[in-house]
Order: C-alpha cells, then structure tokens, then sequence
C-alpha cells in the first residue's frame, strides 16, 4: 500500500513538473513576444500627441505659418505628496494660477494642466532635473506666423490643440492637419509616469506644404500703401485685391485694420480684422456695376453703341422717385455714359433691358451666386429676382444699388472681361505637397464662355477710355495701358436709408490692356472729406498698380516728377530717378545711410560688413515705398530671415511692418 501512494505521489509530480515545464517553454519560447509586449506596457505607456502639421508659404516658398516645438506642463495631484509646496517651486520657472490650479486638482486628481504650450527646451529641462513625483513635461507643437499681419487675415489661425479655426488653416485643416504620433512614457512601480525625451524636437515625417498664390513681397507693398491710405483718408477701413484674370490665383490680398494671427484674441470683436473680406465683405458696388449693366444692354442690342441718351441736366424721375447725377449732363454717348460715369445715362440704358433678361445676364456676369474660392465662409451675395423687384428697382440697380456684391464677385467680373469673356474661380491655394511628396494642383481651368468676345472688347475699349480721359484719369500709370472703372456707393445707415456723408470709394481695373495679367481692386471705406471714387481710390490703385507693374515687369519703370534731386550716382543701365530707388549693389553701406536720410526713407539692414550685395525694394521703385533692406556682403541669398522694421523715427503703431522677407533670389517673378 506504502509503495502504491508513493508511486501515485511520484506521478503526479512527474506529470505537474511536465505541465509546468511545457508552461514555461509556451511562455518563454512560443509566445515570448506577446509577453514581452505585455511587460513593456507595463513600465511605458504612449501619449499621443499631434505633430507635423504642414507648412504654409507664399508662391515662392517663404514660410507664412510653421510650427515649432515647445512643452507643457501638467500634474496628476494623486502623485504629488504636497500639492502647495509643488505649485510654489512650479511658480519659480513658469507663471501660472496657483488657484486655478488648485481648484482643478480637487476636481480632477488624476490629470492637469498647469503650462499649456508655455515651456521652452530649457525650462523643460530644468522642471524635469528637479524630479517632483506627479510633475510631468511633454513636447508639443505651437503653430507661428513669421511674417505677423502680412496677409494676416487670409492666412487665419489655429487653436491650442493645432487645429484651423479660421482662413486658410481652416479651409485646409483636413489636409494640413499633423498626424497623430505614439511618444514613449515611462511608468515606475508605483505607477508615476516621467518623460524620457525632453529636449528630442518632435517631428513627423516631411510635413505637408501648402502653397499659396499669394507673392509675399508684393503684400508687403500693398499693406504698407494701404495704410497710409487709409490714415491720410481718414478712412475705417480699406481693401487691396488683386487676381491673375487667367488662373484665378489671388495674389494680392490686403485689408486694413490689419490681423496679426499669433495675438488673435485681440481682434475677435472686429470682424473686419479677421475675416477674409474678399469673399465674405458685402457692400452696394456702385458705378463699378455700370459696365455690367451696359454689356446686358450691348447684348440685347449692340447697335445700342450708336446712340445718345439724355442726361436730363443731372437729374431724372422714375415713377416719382427723383435720382441724381454728381454733376449735370445734356447728351451722352453710349461710350460717354460709361466713361463720364452718369446716373441718368445708365439708367436710361438699363431701362432698355427687360428685368427678366438683366437678371439672367447679371447672373451670367458671376453675381448672385458664390466664386468657388476656397475660403471659409464666402457670401453669395443678394440679387432678388425679378419677381421680388418693384418697378423702380431696375434704376437703381442700373447704378448699383439695390444688389450686394462681394469684393471677389466684382474682380471675377472685370476678370472675365480681361481674359476674353471666359469664367474664372478666383483660388488662395495653388498647389499642395503632401508628407510623400507628391504634388496636388489647387487651381482651376477657366470656365464657360460667359461674355461674348465681341461685347469684350467693345466694353474694354469703354473702360479704357475711362482711365484716359473720363472719370479714371488719376489711375492712369505712365507706360501702362489700364481699363478701369471708378466706384462711388453711398451706404445703408441701420434705419434703413441712405446716410449722408458715409460712403465706399472703390477703382477696379485690369493691365495692360494688350496683354492683361492683373486685376486690381482698391477700396476705402467711409473717407472724410473727399468721397469719390476718382478722388481717393483712383490715385491709391495708380500708386498700387505702379509697384506690383514695376514688380511683375509688366511695364518699364517711367520717371516722373518727383522730389528734388539727391547727389548719388546711378549705376549705369538703371531705369531710375531722384524719385526712384537707385541700385545699391556693390556700393558702400555709408552711401545708402546718407541717402535714405536725405530722401526720409528707413533702411534696414541685414548681415555684417560694408559691401551691398542685394536690396528690397528693386532698383526703379518709386519713393512710395519709404521702408527699404539691403543686405551687405556674407550674407546668404537662401536663408530665409526675420526682418525687423526700421520705424523708429516715427510712431507708426496703426501699421507696424515687424516682419519680410526679400524677394525670391532667381526671379522677381510674375504672376
């Protein structure tokens, strides 16, 4: 019996042993790595941070948005020993609400922010040498605007966790948005978490790029004209818009009070400031909607061209309602009611198409329904139809009123008469590279035939004329053809009714005509004193179309009267002037000081030594631009630099220029 159970003892643990040893050789041998996994995640979890969101530059490839690496800080209190005592070493490196934080400890134990995208290498370094139980650092991205306002408003911005909010980060959010990446942290036996990569910049793979048609330079003029615009006017607020008619691309997209996206907060309570007031900005048009109202006419009749209407010496009635001219005229041309801008002509014009057939061809012409740009939040605009309108409307929408434009519906207009009749989709964005490297185009091809190429040129021959002898006159740029039309809209007070005194003075034109590459739209909201059209906004779009024509090399620069001359010698070959910007290449850096004070313009400065190898703005400028750089020798073409404004000699807080970049090293470029 004694041998039975000790053969039954001896057995079973034979048969245990076996058991455990095909156990171990299971856990060590076959599933070794399922195991190892399990042990891992036992000492490290993973955080996921977003990292890698893309990169947005102007067409040649400056950085208007990049991202940067910094760190926060956060606690879980159920790991920290002394709370109070933590916060008050904490407050020594970073600042930060001690209450806030401790009220959000008594609610959530497990996890608080304490510095939220606050901390720099550094000091991430410094907290983590300190080693606090439940103080922890980990790295982010923080997304930055190099170049400030310029182009502020059009660029938008994104929240605290990197996403768009607003403009083109919004509108593209789903393609620059960074991916979401697994980071490694650490975990001890008495499950206190610690990072172990502070220092390690995060970084996806190649982040994305989204390339812009904006041309950073030229934003750079157009923003520093408009503002002084803006303050010599006494205006609230003014608008530069301009677009290539043959792709759509916006170039030029600059509206005044300005928008610096990395202090958004600041101007949320103006919508001006931070929408994108090409597409979402709507206003009465004015005499700019004259042309449309003629080509409707010119298509129903075109030997309409041949007759003369009556100006009625300023003034007309129409069922009752009295509308008058800006100054009194007998007979008029068809041509002559365009050029000469008059009221009465245009409505008797439009008065010769019937409301229906206006209606489909205003249409036609792009108003009343949205662009297609991609921008956030575009407006249609208003125009009734037909059967919403009483029997006076058709006057008043003859002149402009009575219909709501946007800025971008009125420049696609004027861009289907530069490009032969054909619609265009203004676009931001002219291409996308994503992480891999391939190239996504953004822009669009024109569209239908909406104008008839014969009408095209009748009507561009009228605006033409305006420029050269009617109302457009002060537009007019020496060696430049341009077609244009002044705009004067008086605005709707909250009553309802036309205010006295209030008014949107805008020029919008195409050049040069031979050869049309550019759109130009300017705008001054509420000027004081002087209102019209051609008296603030035409000399403002002849100072614009100057400098981005001299720029694109659509014109040669042309000397005209200007200041005194200054004693300085002009390198040979250089189309300039004593009203011009002389070419500094290879002088001394002495001269160029000693020239911008006696001409009052700024200069900064860029590099170490004597010699100027480089210079913004381009030799031939015209003195309109009062704030130049040059780079002196050793200084590299590629690098991309942070320029800070020489404005020290005046308080110029309405318009600070913290930031450009000098134009692209191959070419000047044209749009």
């Amino acid at each position: 019996m004694t041998g039975w159970r000790l053969r039954v003892l001896i057995g079973f643990f034979g048969v245990w042993a076996l058991v455990l040893w095909g156990r171990l050789i299971q856990v060590q041998v076959l599933e070794r790595a399922v195991w190892s996994e399990r042990a891992v995640r036992q000492y490290y979890t993973e955080v996921h941070v977003s990292v890698g969101r893309g990169v947005i530059t102007d067409r040649w490839g400056y950085e208007l948005a990049m991202n940067r690496t910094v760190y926060s800080l956060y606690i879980r209190p159920v790991e920290v020993p002394d709370l109070e005592e933590t916060l008050r070493v904490l407050r020594q490196y970073i600042p930060f609400s001690v209450d806030t934080v401790r009220e959000q400890a008594s609610e959530r134990p497990h996890f608080v922010w304490v510095a939220r995208k606050r901390l720099d290498a550094a000091k991430a370094q410094a907290i983590q040498a300190l080693d606090l139980a439940g103080v922890y650092v980990t790295p982010e991205e923080e997304r930055v605007y190099p170049q400030h306002h310029l182009a502020g408003a059009l660029l938008g911005w994104t929240g605290i966790d990197n996403q768009g909010l607003s403009g083109v980060e919004f509108q593209y959010d789903a393609w620059l948005r960074g991916e979401r990446r697994p980071v490694s942290v650490g975990r001890d036996g008495l499950q206190r978490y610690f990072w172990n990569d502070v220092g390690v910049p995060v970084a996806g793979r190649g982040p994305a790029r989204l390339e812009l048609a904006l041309d950073l330079p030229a934003q750079y003029m157009a923003e520093k004209v408009l503002a002084e615009w803006v303050q010599r006017t006494g205006a609230r607020r003014g608008l530069v818009l301009a677009m290539d008619p043959w792709t759509g691309e916006v170039l030029v997209h600059a509206q005044y009070p300005f928008l610096d996206p990395t202090q958004y907060v600041r101007y949320l309570d103006e919508p001006w400031a931070w929408n994108f007031c090409g597409g979402r900005w709507t206003y009465e048009p004015g005499s700019t909607l004259k042309p449309a109202i003629g080509l409707a006419a010119l298509w129903e009749d075109p030997a309409i061209r041949d007759q003369q209407f009556y100006g009625e010496q300023g003034q007309i009635q129409v069922l009752g309602v009295t509308i008058r001219d800006h100054r009194p005229f007998g007979w008029l041309r068809f041509d002559d009611v365009f050029v000469y801008s008059s009221n009465v002509g245009a409505i008797r014009v439009g008065m010769t198409v019937p409301p229906a057939r206006l209606y489909e061809r205003l249409r036609a012409f792009g108003f009343g329904r949205p662009t297609g740009v991609d921008a956030p939040g575009e407006r249609p605009g208003l125009l009734r139809p037909p059967d919403q309108w009483s029997r006076v409307d058709p006057a008043y929408l003859a002149i402009g009123q009575g219909i709501e434009v946007t800025p971008l519906q009125i420049v696609r207009f004027y861009a289907m008469l530069a490009n032969g009749g054909f619609e265009v989709t203004p676009r931001l964005a002219r291409r996308f590279i994503d992480p891999m490297g391939q190239t996504h185009v953004l822009t669009r091809p024109l569209g239908p035939r909406r104008i008839p190429a014969d009408l095209v040129r009748s009507m561009t021959e009228i605006l033409e004329a305006v420029v050269t002898r009617g109302t457009g006159q002060r537009a007019q740029v020496p060696g430049l053809r341009i077609a244009g039309k002044t705009g004067t809209a008086q605005k709707i007070g909250p009553s309802g009714t036309y205010e006295s005194g209030r008014y949107i003075a805008s020029f919008v034109g195409f050049f040069p005509v031979e050869a049309p590459r550019v759109v130009l739209l300017v705008m001054l909201d509420e000027p004081e004193g002087l209102f019209y059209g051609s008296e603030v906004a035409a000399p403002l779009f002849q100072v614009v179309a100057r400098l981005l024509a001299t720029r694109w090399r659509l014109a040669p620069p042309v000397e005209t009267a200007g200041p005194m001359p200054v004693p300085v010698r002009w390198s040979p070959g250089v189309s300039a002037g004593p009203d011009r910007w002389p070419d500094w290449a290879g002088r001394d850096l002495q001269e160029v000081l000693d020239w911008s004070r006696q001409v009052g313009v700024s200069i900064t400065m860029i590099g170490q030594g004597r010699r100027v190898v480089r210079q913004l703005p381009p030799a031939g400028t015209p003195l309109e631009v009062r704030h130049g750089i040059v780079w002196v020798e050793r200084v590299s073409d590629r690098q991309h630099l942070l320029i800070e404004a020489a404005e020290a000699r005046r308080d110029d807080r309405a318009y600070p220029v913290p930031v450009v970049y000098p134009p692209h090293p191959r070419d000047a470029g044209r749009p």
